[in-house]
């Protein structure tokens, strides 16, 4: 992310106006870069944020997603995944 220009990205959004305090500003990365802006943090350590961060929010998801909750449909990235999901919402929706 570093390396296409998420730091340019933030400073640019900083730049705007946009506050560091919005709540868009305190997602995964965003607040690490504001941190590098304002040279409370390193890239280095920035990235080590990121990815702790980032380990924390998928053990998370992990607990919200159960793979035995009726209500969810998984499916398995394969070839044949993009047709199974249209049939899929195709069905859900002329059920409804």
């Amino acid at each position: 992310m570093f390396e296409q220009g998420f730091l340019q990205e933030v400073k640019s959004l900083l730049d705007k106006g946009f506050s560091p305090n919005l709540p868009t500003m305190s997602a995964i990365g965003y607040r690490e870069c504001v941190d590098v802006l304002l040279e409370k943090i390193t890239v280095e350590d920035a990235k080590t944020k990121m990815r702790k961060s980032t380990r924390i929010y998928v053990r998370r998801q992990a607990n919200w997603f159960k793979e035995n909750d009726p209500e969810i449909k998984w499916f398995s990235l394969d070839s044949s995944t993009e047709d199974e999901i249209a049939s899929h919402i195709t069905k859900c929706l002329t059920t409804q």
